[in-house]
């Protein structure tokens, strides 16, 4: 299929999987909530030759094939990040090198549903599509990483519901799926400061908060200019461009909490971690690194829009509103992945050999 065929086929099967996920919600356990997620991991599972490093990924699955666990864990990086030499194995036992897609396809879906289902916002299928429109076609290039985010995204859910076990164990898990997860102990400081009335504690952790960010950028970086050089060249600098449309969704959602307060303090750590979004996506035009490391915090400006609208919009107007935002969010699929061209994932095409 064509770019435009493929625009079609993506924005129809997210508003499907939504349109599932919205119909399945309304009872305990429904089929349809089955079908709202699988229709995105099938879709990153059965793609060909989508993504930017796709390619890498079958060939690096293939070099994978019968190497011994204790080389693979000779290299420091791979040692951090096991799941990926997990994956292929199975995927290589089966022969079947997709099969790592659906993986992973799988744990940025689910985890980050399960983040939206316990994180007590309204509209969950809305965000849902939001997540799906905007963030989910970085996947397709983001594989590890995206897996990763979903994870880290889902452990601070769980400290915004004082689940602080879950959130290191889950952190963990973050950062065997991709190193940079390290950055979600962000998180926990913002949520330390929030519910800390002491004003030295305060500075302290503002101090602390300040030399994460510093030795997580740079010490990433310098651990990463072998595994991850290419991520420092300045010639990259372009895919920031997502950084415009990313600001104006903050801007839009800071402008309706405004009125708000009591609806703000409620959400202020997700509202928190959505200007550290904003701060690492400037931080990405210097070094582009830094839009990689925002990843972990976009969805929490995505699902403030819904929750916004919730308690400001009048209900009147409700059904006008979603229409609204999709048309905000389709949009922004269109810019971000057509044309501005991010991540390669269009056209799209399927290893099954047949247009879709």
């Amino acid at each position: 299929m064509n770019d435009m065929q493929s625009i079609l086929f993506y924005v129809s099967c997210f508003l499907i999987s939504g349109l599932f996920l919205h119909l399945g919600r309304k009872k305990k356990f429904s089929p349809f909530v089955i079908i709202g997620l699988l229709i995105p991991i099938v879709i990153g599972g059965l793609r060909y030759d989508v993504g930017t490093d796709y390619m890498t990924y079958i060939d690096n699955i293939a070099l994978l094939n019968n190497l011994p666990l204790s080389v693979y864990v000779s290299d420091f990086s791979s040692y951090l990040e096991p799941t990926f030499y997990i994956f292929a194995s199975i995927a290589n036992f089966f022969h079947y090198p997709n099969l790592v897609f659906f993986i992973y396809s799988a744990v940025s879906v689910l985890f980050f549903y399960k983040a939206l289902h316990e994180s007590r916002i309204k509209y969950v299928a809305l965000a849902y599509v939001l997540f799906l429109l905007i963030m989910f076609p970085m996947s397709f290039n983001l594989v590890r990483q995206f897996a990763a985010v979903s994870i880290a995204v889902y452990a601070v859910v769980k400290l915004y519901n004082g689940d602080k076990k879950r959130y290191y164990l889950l952190t963990i898990l973050a950062v065997l799926f991709h190193v940079s997860a390290l950055i979600n102990i962000v998180a926990l400081l913002i949520h330390r400061r929030i519910n800390d009335k002491n004003k030295r504690s305060l500075s302290a952790n503002k101090l602390i908060f300040g030399t994460v960010i510093l030795t997580t950028v740079v010490g990433l970086g310098l651990y990463g200019l072998q595994k991850y050089g290419y991520l420092f060249d300045l010639s990259t600098v372009t895919a920031n461009l997502n950084f415009v449309p990313r600001l104006v969704m903050l801007l839009i959602v800071l402008s309706l909490w405004y009125s708000a307060r009591e609806v703000y303090r409620k959400y202020r750590l997700f509202l928190d971690l959505g200007l550290i979004c904003i701060v690492l996506g400037l931080i990405g035009f210097i070094v582009p690194y830094g839009d990689r490391l925002a990843l972990y915090f976009l969805p929490f400006i995505i699902v403030l829009f819904p929750t916004a609208m919730y308690y400001l919009m009048p209900k009147s107007k409700k059904h006008l509103t979603i229409l609204a935002v999709l048309f905000v969010a389709i949009l922004y699929f269109v810019v971000s992945y057509y044309v501005i061209g991010s991540h390669a994932v269009l056209p799209y095409k399927s290893i099954l050999g047949v247009s879709v």
